[in-house]
């Protein structure tokens, strides 16, 4: 059964919103998890699929600093880190300069080499028998 918890800051605005399903973070369609700053500004927004981390659109956490600067953004599917696309970790500083970034692929911590070089590689299988390994070059 879903259960959602609102609390506000002392002046009146909303601080946190939790959505809930048996005792666990659970929210199909929207943040099951967001926090805002006393003046208003988000600081954080997350997305939770059954007590796990889970944004198949995006970052599941995103994170803000009182100023509106974008903080941090991480993805994850089914609670592992994971972006094919790009970092799963973003980092920025207060004034918007990239700090940080790690590339994860199902829960696993891979090298921006490495990263690349499995984003750069499509495998085929037939009925099992047959593997076809390529790089893709130039696309």
């Amino acid at each position: 059964m879903s259960n959602t918890k609102v609390t506000h800051h002392t002046n009146g605005n909303i601080k946190t919103i939790m959505v809930e399903d048996n005792g666990r973070f659970h929210n199909p369609s929207d943040p099951a998890f967001q926090q805002w700053y006393e003046n208003g500004q988000e600081l954080l927004r997350e997305y939770w699929i059954a007590g796990k981390e889970h944004n198949l659109s995006g970052p599941a956490v995103q994170k803000w600093y009182e100023n509106g600067q974008e903080w941090s953004r991480t993805y994850w599917i089914d609670g592992k880190r994971h972006n094919t696309s790009g970092p799963a970790i973003k980092m920025w500083d207060e004034n918007g300069q990239e700090e940080y970034r790690e590339y994860w692929i199902d829960g696993e911590e891979l090298t921006k080499e490495e990263f690349e070089a499995q984003r750069d590689t499509v495998e085929i299988q037939v009925e099992g028998k047959l593997r076809i390994s390529r790089m893709l070059v130039g696309l």
